[in-house]
């Protein structure tokens, strides 16, 4: 009789087959983008419309924007420096002349929070993410987050620029190609999705050589910093920076640009390490000047990439939710 596989055979071979088969099916030459929102749309609906009993980002930016959820109702008409408050001091005037018996001539503006954003997303696509022929996990992922970021965008109307880089940084996406006609979001019923499969294509076809993030970096600043409002650029990446003394250089340009503009116009710098060292990382995206840690940027390891598209869209959506 055959000698029995050994028990690691049984287990993990076939599901490395199948893994590859699966990985294999995917043509990013032919990508279909429409498909890939329909199958991530639970994920990208959650942030949206929101979850677990608590608004989406849509109500939120909506109340932000109009000061109502419903922006096409019409206003009640209010009187020119009335408050709708009443006169505690002078009750009578309520009997005697209801035109004066609100305070006049005080005014308190709602705390609507922040009501404008711009982002930028930087993706690697070095060889050792992408491997052009063969499937690769890493890239897959780096894909649907490309994904859930620009649906994200598109349904809340926020301003955005994708990009993707190895040695030299591509702009597949700009700020000039975001432009909302009106910031009234549409139901979820009636957003037709673009067709952004093109930019999957140019972004697989590329060459995927080094990792030089700091170059690309630097480009993402000077589209983010002519943008309105708070601005986060978040870096997608598995390789240590090749030039790690221009990306501190550029980070400290940041860091002094903050201290200089509003906080309602200052820029943030979130970085994700896939599968790296995490010590290395945080040399590179939390570095130490004068012994103080800069502010502006921050490093997250991602050690699962499966995990990695919820990860990115979960701190993009909480840096808006508290801004």
């Amino acid at each position: 009789s055959p000698t029995p596989a050994p028990a690691w055979q049984l287990g993990v071979i076939p599901r490395f087959r199948r893994m590859r088969s699966r990985r294999a099916a995917v043509d990013y030459e032919q990508f279909d983008y429409i498909a890939a929102v329909r199958r991530l749309e639970s994920q990208i609906a959650a942030i949206v419309e929101g979850r677990d009993g608590r608004p989406g980002l849509a109500a939120i930016l909506t109340m932000r924007r109009f000061g109502t959820l419903d922006p096409w109702r019409r206003p009640r008409r209010f009187r020119r420096g009335d408050t709708g408050e009443i006169d505690g001091d002078h009750p009578e005037n309520l009997l005697v002349d209801p035109s004066i018996a609100f305070l006049r001539g005080l005014r308190r503006h709602r705390d609507e929070g922040q009501k404008d954003f711009a982002n930028v997303i930087l993706l690697d696509v070095s060889g050792s993410v992408v491997q052009r022929g063969y499937p690769s996990r890493k890239f897959d992922q780096v894909v649907d987050t490309m994904v859930v970021f620009c649906e994200v965008h598109e349904r809340l109307k926020l301003p955005y620029q994708l990009m993707c880089f190895s040695e030299t940084p591509t702009v597949l996406r700009s700020f000039a190609e975001c432009r909302y006609e009106s910031l009234y979001l549409d139901p979820t019923s009636a957003h037709v999705i673009k067709d952004f499969s093109e930019l999957v294509r140019q972004m697989y076809l590329l060459e995927h050589t080094e990792t030089l993030d700091a170059s690309a970096l630097r480009q993402a600043l000077a589209s983010a910093g002519a943008q309105r409002g708070l601005k986060t650029i978040l870096v997608v990446t598995d390789g240590i920076s090749s030039d790690r003394s221009e990306l501190w250089s550029t980070l400290g340009e940041i860091e002094t640009r903050n201290e200089l503009v509003p906080v309602g116009e200052r820029l943030q710098v979130l970085a994700f390490g896939v599968g790296l060292a995490e010590q290395e990382f945080r040399a590179s995206y939390e570095p130490v000047v004068h012994g103080h840690r800069l502010r502006c940027s921050r490093g997250r390891p991602v050690r699962d990439f499966d995990l990695l598209p919820a990860i990115v869209c979960d701190v993009l959506e909480e840096r808006i939710r508290t801004a």
